[in-house]
């Protein structure tokens, strides 16, 4: 009750804003974008046979608002990108028999300069709406990778090798487990960290981003 009522004061104080064009919304919105912006929102279409599912195009204003996501200090966007794409996520996997998420680790100095792991923020509201438990332990990041922004395909896939190591074994073995990211671009990163944890002895790993590159 009492953090609820935080919440209104804090709506009050700093109204929320669309997530793409940074528009005020109106008091209290549960929504996270504009009308206008969420009529422009570049879907992706279904693709059998896809390795990841994206819902969202890399593209335009989903690719700034990302960028701003990662680099710009707005860790709030977690929580609106993963309320944005809950609907997709949902129809997707639904009939999977998931036993949990795991979010894309960063590298200790990295998630220490930023101040948060990004693929967390969106794996803790996604974790909330679909009922399934987010594990962010399990998975490390053992090798401080240059960004794979700056790198070419071949490179970010070398870049990529032996990056990841499972940390806790029983959690993963037998297990059914859902990787989340923000960005989908070569899939070198979450490609790795696909294998690592089959390697350790899960089930069966699916991909979900935010957002997916094309071209």
């Amino acid at each position: 009750m009492l953090a609820k009522l935080g919440e209104r004061i804090l709506d009050w104080i700093y109204p929320p804003r669309c997530i793409f064009c940074e528009q005020i919304l109106p008091i209290y919105s549960e929504r996270h974008c504009c009308a206008i912006c969420r009529e422009h929102l570049p879907w992706t279409k279904e693709e059998n046979g896809s390795d990841c599912l994206a819902p969202l195009a890399y593209e335009g204003m989903v690719q700034n608002a990302l960028y701003r996501f990662k680099y710009g200090g707005h860790r709030e966007y977690g929580k609106s990108f993963a309320s944005l794409v809950i609907p997709y996520a949902k129809e997707h996997l639904t009939g999977l028999p998931i036993d949990l998420l795991i979010p894309v680790p960063l590298h200790p100095k990295r998630q220490k300069k930023r101040g948060y792991n990004q693929a967390e923020e969106i794996g803790k509201e996604l974790a909330k709406k679909l009922g399934i438990p987010l594990e962010t332990n399990v998975l490390s990041r053992i090798k401080n990778t240059p960004p794979q922004s700056k790198l070419s395909p071949r490179a970010r896939q070398n870049n990529m090798k032996e990056a990841f190591s499972v940390v806790d074994f029983s959690k993963v073995k037998g297990k059914v487990i859902l990787i989340i990211d923000d960005i989908y671009t070569t899939g070198s990163t979450m490609e790795a960290c696909k294998q690592e944890l089959l390697h350790c002895g899960a089930k069966k790993v699916y991909l979900l981003t935010i957002s997916k590159a094309y071209g």
